[in-house]
């Protein structure tokens, strides 16, 4: 996906100086690319948690920016993203630069407890969280305590 973005921006007329420009149009880009997925329920009184799960390579992480990117920018949401993939190097860091670039909240977690606190500071919105992959029984029991802590609204795996 990335080397389709640089190629749709590098064919645009963008005044390269104006970061804000390159940004929009690097979101209208983004946004061309991806499609909707399935609704998901905004609370308007609390914030809504969604967890994602899933084998390792499943498209955990492409589906928790789609959605960001869907809520951030075309709903006017309020995002938070959270990795709780702690054993990919990179994932986290994926995640941080999306985050960035749509322009939603990250966090990086790394334990149900500390999952419990920082969704508790959140007040209002949809908090997507990532979690690592699994490839067997062992690992998908040690996400049951990360899914109790999360006290999601929707899993979808």
């Amino acid at each position: 996906m990335a080397i389709e973005i640089s190629r749709r921006l590098a064919s645009q007329t963008i005044d390269w100086d104006d970061i804000i420009a390159v940004k929009s149009e690097t979101q209208r880009v983004i946004s061309n690319l991806l499609s909707q997925g399935e609704p998901i329920a905004i609370s308007d009184s609390a914030v809504t948690v969604v967890l994602l799960i899933g084998p390792t390579g499943s498209g955990k992480t492409s589906a928790a920016a789609r959605l960001a990117f869907h809520f951030c920018i075309e709903k006017q949401v309020p995002v938070t993203l959270v990795s709780t993939d702690n054993f990919r190097a990179d994932s986290g860091e994926q995640l941080k630069s999306l985050a960035d670039v749509i322009g939603c909240a990250f966090l990086a977690i790394s334990s149900p407890d500390e999952l419990a606190v920082a969704i508790k500071s959140i007040k209002a919105g949809l908090v997507i969280i990532d979690t690592t992959g699994f490839s067997n029984d062992k690992e998908i029991s040690e996400l049951l305590p990360l899914a109790a802590a999360s006290n999601a609204a929707e899993i979808h795996s």
